[in-house]
Parts: structure tokens; sequence; C-alpha cells
């Protein structure tokens, strides 16, 4: 039989597990298990969250709203004092609900501050050895080799400071909130719908292309008499076939559900006059063409992937599963992230979808930038996860787009 030491500390690696992926639900759940079954642990982990702050005497915190705070003091402002930087004002963070102020998130609190006699922006996290200052250590070393057109949606990373063994602040450029144009574009479909995107010729034959490409998958066994003649008719007059089908498609001739039928129509011809038995190859050939050409156009439900693989998403659907009932309550809440994280895994990954991603990789002027960053970091060992809509800010004058969060870059 375990003991219960041993029992927490499975716990408390599952917490961790669930933190680094963001389900934090569920770490919260397991550290109520954890704090109410050793208080001996509690009282540790207490002394250990307040730090330096048992010290902090009487010290005003930021912003404060008269009669917001009675007692409770901030834990991240005074690891701002101690780093030299000066807080203005509190932005965001964990620390939101109780000082009834700035947007609630998941993760450390933000502020902004003066850095060396200019306003910045510092993000405070706690924990033993937080992920995100590495990944950022990477990205700083990694953007010297990048070009300006891709580096630009950086942010520029004055200083990354440890406050002591636990505490952690990455100090960055002050960034503006994107455009109400620019949240649109990033949180809906516009600029992206289906009759939108079809009269982009360009892309229109790039994403012909790559599905008439599926015809070399159906290359028959030379021993396959009919089907060997069917398909060198398809590869020998694969581009006349595409050539027009992309011009009916302009003309709105056809639409594109109706792709299959028109390319059995222009080789039923050839294969009626000779009497050829394709054991259905033709359909086949045709379905396909028409079933990739359809992934290009039926656009992702956001211009940008928030995530480039499945890795992190399997992995966290992995760890919920195996989860051990006697330990953790499966609950209905429970269930459900698992079948979220199996829909999201559908929509938002970028190596599930590639073609649902191609028009605003390519052709949208307003996030094909943040591809060609995004691919470039993949290239070399920095893959990204978590890219949304709240992830992205705009840099005052230029309005680049910039990434503020990479804390699951792997």
């Amino acid at each position: 039989m375990h003991s219960l030491k041993a029992i927490d500390k499975k716990l408390l690696n599952l917490r961790g597990f669930f933190l680094e992926k963001r389900l934090y639900t569920e770490a919260y759940a397991l550290g109520k298990i954890v704090l109410a079954s050793d208080k001996q642990y509690r009282n540790s982990y207490q002394d250990m969250a307040m730090g330096e702050t048992k010290d902090a005497g009487t010290a005003e915190t930021v912003a404060m709203r008269p009669g917001a705070r009675k007692t409770w003091k901030s834990l991240s402002e005074p690891h701002l004092l101690k780093a030299d930087l000066e807080p203005i004002r509190f932005i965001a963070g964990t620390e939101a609900l109780r000082r009834e102020e700035g947007a609630e998130s998941k993760e450390g609190n933000i502020y902004e501050v003066l850095y060396k006699g200019k306003v910045a922006v510092a993000k405070v996290l706690e924990g033993m050895e937080p992920t995100e200052p590495k990944v950022w250590k990477k990205i700083v070393e990694a953007k010297e080799s990048l070009p300006e057109e891709q580096a630009k949606h950086l942010p520029e990373i004055y200083d990354i400071i440890k406050t002591d063994e636990y505490t952690t602040i990455i100090v960055m450029e002050r960034l503006d909130p994107p455009s109400s144009h620019i949240k649109r574009i990033l949180r809906t479909k516009e600029l992206r719908d289906k009759d939108l995107v079809l009269k982009n010729e360009e892309f229109l034959a790039e994403s012909l292309r790559s599905a008439f490409n599926a015809i070399d998958k159906y290359r028959p066994d030379p021993d396959d008499e009919a089907k060997s003649e069917v398909y060198a008719m398809f590869e020998s007059d694969k581009d006349i076939i595409m050539q027009d089908i992309e011009g009916e498609l302009i003309k709105k001739k056809i639409k594109p559900e109706d792709i299959s039928e028109r390319i059995q129509n222009i080789v039923s011809g050839y294969i009626k006059m000779f009497n050829i038995d394709d054991a259905g190859l033709s359909k086949e050939v045709a379905d396909k063409i028409q079933e990739i050409f359809l992934r290009y156009i039926e656009t992702s439900p956001r211009p940008v992937a928030k995530y480039y693989s499945t890795k992190d998403i399997d992995n966290t659907i992995q760890a919920l599963e195996s989860s051990n009932p006697s330990e953790i309550s499966r609950s209905d809440r429970l269930k459900k992230t698992i079948d979220d994280l199996n829909e999201e895994r559908l929509d938002s990954v970028y190596s599930e979808t590639p073609e649902g991603f191609l028009y605003s990789e390519k052709y949208m002027p307003e996030t094909k930038g943040l591809f060609a960053l995004l691919n470039s970091l993949k290239d070399l060992g920095i893959e990204w996860s978590d890219v949304h809509a709240n992830n992205i800010m705009e840099r005052p004058g230029t309005r680049d787009l910039v990434l503020i969060d990479v804390g699951f870059f792997a």
C-alpha cells in the first residue's frame, strides 16, 4: 500500500503535468486533494508561496482601489521591487479576482512597469523551473538568425530576472491590443469564407494543383491493364483537366461540390469509346480530387493554428485517460475535457489539417507573416502551441502583429 507521501508525490507530479498543459481546473482539484490530506505540506507550501512577503511590512501595492483589498497583499509585487522594477499598473493575472481589477489569466501576474527609465511589461511567474523563461531564452537566441520580416513578429525581451528560487520575471516591450479589425480576423472566418477564397485565382490554382497531385497515389499494378490505361489518361492529361476545372470554377459554371462529376464526364468519353472496365478507378480518383480541394476551401475555424502537431494534445489525453480512478474521481468535467481536447485536435492542429490553413498562411496579408515566423521557428526546433487571439498584440506605430505568450512552445 502506498504511503500518503508517496501518493501525494504522484498527485503533485500529475498536477505539474496539468499545469504544463494548461488544464488548470484539474490541477486545482488535485492541489486541493493534496493540501487537504497533508497539513504539513500545506504549511510548507504557504511558507514557500509567501517568500519574502512576510517581511514586506505595510508596503503598498499598485493601483489599489479604495476598499478593494483589506489585509490581502500581492505576492508578485515585492518581487518587482526586488528586481528594481517600478510598478505602474496591474494588467492581468491570477490575482485579478482578488484585486478586483485587470483581466484574469491562468498563469502569472502581468504589470506595466518602469524598467531602466522606459515603460515595459513585466510578467511574474512562480515555480521552481517555469517553462516560459527557458523558451523565451531559446527564442531570443533563434531571433538573431531570423530575417527582419519574421523577427518583427516577436517581442523585444529586455530582461529575464530570477528574484529567488521560485520566482522569475520576464520583462518585454510594451505593446497595444490588436485593432478591432484584427480581433475579428483572429476570432472568425472573416475574409476567409468559401466565396471569397474562391475569388483568389492564385489560391484556387494552388489548391487544385495539390488536389490533382493525389492522382500519383493511384498508380495501379502494371498487370491491371484497364486501370493502367485509365491512370495513364489521368497522368497525361492532368494539367488539361485541371485547367478546365479551374476555368469553370472561376466562371461559376460548376460548384466545388461538382468537381468529381465534372472530371468523370471529361474522361468518360475515352472510357466508353474503348469499352474500358476500370473497376471504378476513375470515380475513385475524381472523388479524391474533390475531397482534397474541399479541404482547402473549407478554411479552418481560426486563421492561425493553435498547435503545430498533435503531440501536446495526445500526451494530455493519454495522461487524463490513464489517471487512477482511486486517486482521482473521473468526473463529468474530466470527461468533457477529454471530449473537448479530441474536438480541438481536429479543428486546431496544423499537422492534421494544413489544407484549411493554406489561405491564411500564404494569401492573407494579416496573418501570413505569422506563419512564416512559426514555420522558421519549427525548423529551428521550436514548435508552437497555444497560439490564439489573446496571445497576439500589435506594436505601436508599425502595427506589426506580435506573439506575446509562448509559454508552451516546445
